[in-house]
């Protein structure tokens, strides 16, 4: 049966039924990749959000007499139509490699029928945090930070698998009844630094898209993200949406945030660098700009000082090991000299040797006296098993080179320097004589090995362990769950500031934190 155009609108209606028992209610939004609807899954009840792939400008609906509603490429458009539709099933691929993160919305199921495409989502019950800002005005940084961290948290996953975001805005986050945000859509969601213009799809959300995003070939990355979260920060706290960032090359005017919002100085400058238009200028990653918006520039520069002191104390320690090493030189001196000494030994005995058998023949009572003579001599020389080798701890536990070193030579004493490493605890990993070093017993007084206290322990790590001893006992904890009641201790460091709920480490351009 011919089709033809029937139906004046492409939004599909009320009761429409789907594939796999779901009915559409009522149109959520609409972009340039498609429709988003309200459903039910009949089977259960279960309420649903369903993603049509529906590309503006590229394709128009159709339907038979049958329910059946089609989505037909327009003319000449096919190929754009058909790159779209596998780019609308890379999404669903990417949101399910996520499921497990709660600030992204998980796929329940995907359907392929009437010439498209459809996701079945998790269905937010809220609004958007644009409209959120609308009904309730500007937040505080202290109010939208608990918001954004678990946001942070997740594009820190998302980074990790090389993917990027592209369309972070107000309209894309989703404030729950649950209090919490929910990124949604990752129909823009592309391979990190691809510059294929064929699957780069340049991605415009006025006020919110960096510079890289209105060229086909720009170089996007984590910094591409950090550009618009940053933007969304500053219009939930503000109130309205930054300058479109194109303009801002000519003249940025972006006005001061913190004249504009609830937020300290340092933390509006933090944002404010993360909506550099130079994205060598942004953070170059999630870790560094959640760091920035927690800690203190001074607190900052002081756990820096700290860390380089540490590093500077552990070089300084090893430059002591080393420098109780031997030098080549001397090795191959020692080496030379043993080597000497016993071609001179086996030498002396050959040449007694020969000297009896002669004498043997002419003078008994002769050869009986050389023979005592060349014994004498022999005894009063280093005999060959009194040369040691050291053995090379390297790896080894502290131990197994105590116990070896005794064996070897017993009167060596043994000096310890322990530091923190990312060797287990208790391993060796390093000696001030070399393993392979030859050397007498007796002529060697003492050996430094350098040993391993292990990974040098986080802040989280000591909070949890402060938090440990303030633990309350098992007959408290028992009493607690009768009553209903729960209490977690927390350190006063934790307490005062959220800072402390990250992991520092050191990268080359910033000073990152894991988030936990």
């Amino acid at each position: 049966m011919k089709a033809v155009d029937a139906q004046p609108s492409h939004i599909l209606g009320e009761g429409t039924v789907l594939p796999h028992n779901y009915i559409i209610e009522k149109i959520l939004g609409e972009g340039g990749f498609g429709i988003t609807y309200s459903g039910t899954f009949t089977t259960t009840g279960e309420r649903v959000a369903i993603k049509e792939y529906f590309p503006t400008g590229l394709a128009h609906r159709v339907y038979n007499d049958e329910p059946c509603y089609q989505v037909v490429p327009l003319y000449g458009m096919k190929d754009a139509f058909e790159k779209g539709r596998r780019h609308f099933l890379n999404e669903a691929s990417i949101l399910k490699e996520f499921q497990n993160l709660n600030s992204i919305v998980s796929v329940k199921d995907v359907i392929e029928a009437n010439g498209t495409v459809y996701l079945v989502m998790e269905y937010i019950d809220g609004i958007t945090l644009k409209q959120y800002v609308k009904e309730n005005g500007a937040l505080s940084f202290a109010e939208l930070l608990p918001l954004v961290k678990p946001v942070i948290q997740a594009l820190i996953q998302v980074h990790k698998k090389g993917l990027i975001h592209r369309d972070i805005s107000p309209e894309n986050l989703m404030v729950g009844i649950d209090n919490q945000l929910h990124l949604i859509d990752f129909g823009a969601a592309s391979i990190e630094n691809c510059h294929d213009d064929k699957t780069m799809t340049v991605i415009l959300k006025s006020g919110y898209a960096p510079p890289e995003q209105y060229l086909s070939d720009g170089k996007q990355g984590a910094w591409t993200d950090i550009y618009a979260l940053c933007a969304t920060m500053y219009m939930t706290l503000t109130g309205f949406a930054p300058s479109e960032s194109i303009r801002r090359i000519q003249n940025d005017d972006l006005p001061p945030l913190a004249e504009h919002a609830d937020i300290s100085s340092w933390q509006a400058a933090a944002i404010e660098k993360g909506m550099k238009i130079n994205a060598a200028e942004r953070f170059q990653n999630m870790e560094s700009l959640y760091q920035a918006l927690i800690i203190p520039p001074i607190e900052m520069d002081s756990k820096r000082r700290d860390y380089q002191k540490q590093l500077e104390e552990n070089k300084t320690v090893m430059k002591h090991a080393d420098m109780k090493k031997p030098s080549r030189k001397a090795w191959h001196k020692t080496i030379l000299v043993a080597f000497l000494f016993v071609v001179l030994f086996a030498g002396g005995i050959y040449l007694a040797s020969n000297f009896k058998d002669t004498t043997e023949q002419n003078n008994t009572s002769i050869t009986s006296e050389n023979t005592t003579e060349s014994t004498a001599q022999a005894s009063t020389q280093t005999p060959a098993e009194t040369i040691c080798t050291m053995v090379d701890f390297t790896g080894k536990t502290y131990e197994t080179a105590k116990n070896t070193i005794s064996i070897m030579d017993n009167s060596i004493k043994i000096q310890t320097e322990w530091i923190y490493n990312d060797a287990p605890y208790n391993t060796v990993i390093a000696q001030s004589i070399k393993g392979g070093t030859d050397f007498t017993k007796g002529s060697v007084n003492s050996v430094l090995l350098t040993i391993s206290k292990g990974a040098e322990p986080t802040t989280e790590e000591k909070t949890e362990a402060n938090t440990a001893n303030n633990t309350p006992s098992a007959s408290q904890n028992n009493s607690n769950k009768k009553s209903g009641s729960s209490k977690t201790t927390t350190s006063k460091k934790s307490k005062k500031d959220d800072s402390y709920d990250v992991d520092v480490q050191v990268e080359p351009d910033e000073y990152p934190v894991d988030i936990n």
